[in-house]
């Protein structure tokens, strides 16, 4: 079982954007995690002085391929069909895309899970009989920029957009669907579908993405719009101030605090953003490796034969 995981290792990475901060207090609430780290997506893991290697802790909105290491996440990992059919042999990796068979090869962009690790780590606790509980979404967080918990909720990995103002409507409503489904109609994820369907307005998306931007930026200094940081420690190894209150102020929101340590030492990769070449595909799926360098983590972020580099990985990471 999902919940199963942290029985025995109930260490957790999370990202330090919106959706891992989320993903990380209800975790901590409803399965007994601690947060041992934090990853930027990119070419640093932060582990707490307890955790001597990257390969120890779950992994959340992270894909880290390794065999042995869990990892429960919402990206497009799959090549081909070969290496879905790898990773569900594996069990290690909780993956919507791998649920539902969505693979890069084959185009999939258009038909992927489209929303956070936050709203499918809901459900799939929901799925196990464990009831979410959080306050009303419509409650009001900042008056003066408007935003409601709901925002913060649904911008995790552009949600809300992605259901009420985007190109991918259709493909939002089927996976709003299948969430319902898959934790069997709960009310956690019925109130999340009802704040995005009945109470916002889709012409008042964009400008509550906007304002829940600059809620995250003047409130905890995130410089990305989805409450991002690429650095959150001091030269000392230090959980820096406006992170700790960053964590902190969610939890309160969502009436889950949750303690975690202040001091973490950095490991560094070698972070790439290129379009995926079909020369790697035997080596990649067979061995792990690009041009012969163990790949770390990685995700395709966006369909092949478009105009953006569309294959984001890290490799020799510093254990």
């Amino acid at each position: 079982m999902f919940s199963e995981i942290f029985n025995n290792n109930p260490n957790i990475i999370i990202n330090t954007d919106i959706d891992g901060i989320l993903s990380g207090v209800i975790l901590c609430k409803y399965c007994g995690c601690k947060v041992a780290g934090f990853s930027n997506s990119k070419e640093t893991v932060w582990l707490s002085d307890d955790l001597k290697s990257v390969y120890e802790p779950v992994y959340i909105d992270m894909f880290v391929p390794r065999s042995d290491v869990y990892c429960i996440d919402q990206h497009i990992v799959s090549v081909n069909d070969k290496h879905h059919d790898n990773f569900i042999s594996l069990g290690t990796k909780i993956n919507p895309q791998l649920d539902r068979h969505r693979i890069f090869q084959k185009w999939d962009y258009t038909y992927k899970y489209p929303f956070g690790a936050v709203h499918y780590i809901i459900a799939m606790l929901e799925k196990e009989g464990i009831k979410i509980d959080y306050p009303d979404l419509i409650g009001v967080v900042d008056s003066s920029l408007g935003i409601r918990l709901g925002d913060l909720l649904l911008r995790a990995d552009d949600a809300m957009k992605t259901t009420l103002n985007s190109n991918y409507m259709k493909n939002a409503r089927d996976w709003w669907n299948w969430l319902l489904d898959l934790s069997g109609n709960a009310d956690s994820v019925k109130q999340m579908e009802q704040f995005l369907y009945k109470n916002t307005p889709s012409t008042d998306v964009d400008n509550i993405k906007l304002n829940t931007k600059k809620y995250l930026n003047t409130h905890f200094l995130s410089r990305t719009s989805d409450g991002g940081f690429n650095q959150i420690t001091d030269n000392q190894g230090n959980l820096l101030p406006n992170i700790q209150k960053y964590i902190d102020e969610i939890g309160r929101l969502m009436k889950m605090p949750i303690q975690y340590p202040i001091h973490y030492t950095p490991h560094k990769g070698t972070y790439n953003l290129l379009y995926w070449s079909p020369q790697w595909e035997d080596e990649f799926v067979n061995k792990g490796t690009i041009n012969g360098k163990e790949v770390f983590s990685y995700a395709f972020i966006y369909s092949p034969g478009g105009r953006y580099q569309n294959f984001s990985f890290t490799t020799e990471m510093v254990d």
